[in-house]
C-alpha cells in the first residue's frame, strides 16, 4: 500500500555575496530559512504550517524573523493551493485545496526572499489512500497481506498473540512510568525519547510527546475540536468538515498515553446544551482491538450520571436549574488492561445500571493506550478521550458556553502530570472545512462516478441509499 508522501526539512539561502552599505554599523541577514523546505503529498485539503527563521552577519539567530523591526516576513503562494492565514508574520498556513498541482510558497523578509516547493497529487485507487489517512493514528505501513495473515491463525496462535501483546504492553508501561518518575524528580528531560515509544505512538500524527506539570497545562492545547455548526444546506454546503458529517454537535478529542494503573482526571463545567457525554477508549485488550474508528468499543459516562461537585448543580437532572452558574464537576477514568464490561460493572452489561450508579459514581475504567490488532499489526496506539456536546444553546455554540475541560494524569503513587503530543497533522486533516460537491441523480445500475478515494465522508439521500452505499464501497476506483 502506498503512503502519503511528506518531505519536511529546512532550506537555507546563503547570502554571502551581500554587503551592508559602506559606513553602516547594522548587521545584515546571511541566511534565510523556510521550514519545511518543501511539501509533497495528496492534495486533499492538506494544511501545512511554514515557518521563517534567519541568521545575521553578527552570528545572531533570528528564530522568529522579528529582529528586523522595519520589516515583517511576507508570504505569498504561486501555482498551488491558497494561504489560509494572514500573509504577514513568522508563520503561515497553506492549504492544498482539492488539487493536483505544483507551485511554491515564497517568503520575503527585508530585501531577501526564499521559496519552498509544493507538489500535490490525487490518489487514483483505494490502495493509494490508507483508511487511517484522516484519523489520529498512522497505520499506513501495514499491508493487506500482513492483515490477511491473521485470518489463517488457529486458536492456539491467537492465544499466543494475545499473550505477547500483553507482555509488550506491560514492558512499555513500565518503561514509561519509570521515565515519568525520573522527569518528575528532575532527572530526565520533559521530551520523552522517541526510542522509548512504539512507532505507532510516535508517528507523524502524534509526535513530540512532552511531559508537563498540571499548573503548566493549557486545556486549549489538549483537545482538537469538530465544532457544532448550522445545517450545511443553509449555506449551500460551502463549509463542510472533512471528517465529520454531524452538524449541531461539537466533538472534542484528546490523545494521551499513560502507564497501566494510572488515572485520567477531568474537571470542567456542565455545558449549556441538550446532551453531553464522555467516551474513553476501552481498557487495553488485544481481543478487542482499536484502529482509528475501526473496532472501537468506548466506555461512556453521560451527563445525567455525573455527580456535580459539592455546592454545584447538574443541570441535566430532572428539576435542576439548567441555567445555574454553579455547574462544576470532576470525572475519573482508571486506566487498566482487561475486559471493558467486566471492569465497568455494574454500569455496563446491566440493563438497570442507573439503579446501581452510585457504586461507580463519576469513575469509569478505560485504557492507558490501545491495541491496533490485525489492522495495525498489533501496534500500540494512543488512547482517546471524546467529549460530545449535542445541540448547544443558541448563542453558546460551539463550546456550549463553558471553558474547555482540563485533563491530567495521575500515577498510582500520586504524581500528577500530563503528556502533550503534537497532533496537528491528524487534527488538520480531520477538521479542515471543505466545500461540498453536488452530484447527479444516481441509479443503482449506473457507473458510480460520484464516489472515489479522493472524497471525504459522504451521505447519499433517497430510498436507494443502502444499495448505493454498498456498491460505492465495492465499485469505486
Amino acid at each position: 500500500m502506498n503512503t502519503t508522501r511528506l518531505a519536511l526539512g529546512a532550506v537555507v539561502l546563503a547570502l554571502t555575496a551581500m554587503t551592508w552599505p559602506a559606513g553602516a554599523a547594522e548587521p545584515w541577514i546571511v541566511e534565510l530559512r523556510i521550514s519545511p523546505e518543501s511539501w509533497s503529498g495528496y492534495g486533499l485539503h492538506e494544511i501545512v504550517e511554514f515557518q521563517c527563521s534567519a541568521v545575521w552577519s553578527d552570528g545572531a539567530e533570528d528564530p522568529h524573523c522579528d529582529r528586523d523591526t522595519a520589516s515583517s516576513p511576507i508570504w505569498t503562494v504561486y501555482g498551488c493551493g491558497v494561504l489560509t492565514s494572514a500573509p504577514e508574520g513568522e508563520t503561515v498556513l497553506w492549504c492544498s485545496e482539492h488539487n493536483a498541482c505544483d507551485g511554491e510558497v515564497r517568503l520575503s523578509y527585508g530585501e531577501f526572499s526564499q521559496t519552498a516547493s509544493l507538489s500535490a497529487t490525487l490518489p487514483t485507487s483505494r490502495d493509494d489512500l490508507p483508511l487511517t489517512y484522516g484519523s489520529h493514528v498512522d497505520l499506513s505501513g501495514v499491508t493487506d497481506a500482513t492483515r490477511f495473515a491473521y485470518c489463517s491463525m488457529n486458536d492456539a496462535e491467537w492465544e499466543q498473540y494475545y499473550a505477547e501483546r500483553l507482555i509488550e504492553a506491560q514492558e512499555f508501561s513500565d518503561a514509561l512510568e519509570q521515565y515519568i518518575l525520573d522527569w518528575y524528580h528532575g532527572e530526565a528531560d520533559a521530551r520523552i525519547p522517541i526510542d522509548l515509544l512504539p512507532p505507532t505512538v510516535a508517528s507523524a500524527k502524534s509526535k513530540d510527546w512532552t511531559l508537563k506539570r498540571p499548573e503548566d497545562v493549557d486545556p486549549q492545547e489538549q483537545w482538537y475540536i469538530y465544532p457544532a455548526r448550522s445545517e450545511p444546506a443553509l449555506d449551500g454546503f460551502s463549509g463542510l468538515i472533512q471528517n465529520n458529517a454531524a452538524t449541531n454537535v461539537t466533538y472534542l478529542k484528546a490523545l494521551y498515553i499513560a502507564p497501566l494503573g494510572a488515572q485520567l482526571l477531568v474537571e470542567g463545567d456542565f455545558p449549556h446544551a441538550r446532551f453531553m457525554s464522555y467516551q474513553i477508549v476501552e481498557p487495553f485488550d488485544p481481543r478487542f482491538p482499536v484502529a482509528a474508528n475501526l473496532g472501537v468499543m468506548e466506555v461512556p459516562i453521560v451527563d445525567v450520571d455525573i455527580d456535580p461537585d459539592d455546592g454545584h448543580v447538574n443541570p441535566f437532572r430532572v428539576g435542576a436549574d439548567r441555567n445555574t452558574t454553579n455547574r462544576h464537576y470532576h470525572v475519573a477514568f482508571d486506566l487498566e488492561a482487561g475486559n471493558a464490561v467486566e471492569l465497568n460493572r455494574p454500569v455496563m452489561g446491566n440493563p438497570h445500571f442507573r439503579d446501581l450508579q452510585r457504586e461507580m459514581g463519576n469513575r469509569r475504567v478505560g485504557g492507558p493506550f490501545a491495541s491496533s490488532g490485525p489492522y495495525g499489526d498489533g501496534g500500540i496506539v494512543p488512547g482517546v478521550l471524546w467529549l460530545r456536546y449535542y445541540a448547544p444553546d443558541w448563542g453558546a455554540e460551539p463550546l456550549a458556553g463553558v471553558p474547555i475541560p482540563k485533563v491530567t494524569l495521575k500515577l498510582e503513587t500520586g504524581e500528577e502530570f500530563w503528556i502533550q503530543a503534537d497532533f496537528s497533522l491528524g487534527a488538520n486533516r480531520g477538521t479542515v472545512r471543505v466545500p461540498g460537491q453536488w452530484t447527479r441523480p444516481q441509479h443503482p445500475e449506473d457507473e458510480l462516478d460520484l464516489l472515489g478515494p479522493s472524497l471525504g465522508w459522504f451521505k447519499i439521500f433517497g430510498l436507494l441509499q443502502v444499495r448505493l452505499d454498498a456498491r460505492g464501497y465495492q465499485d469505486s476506483p
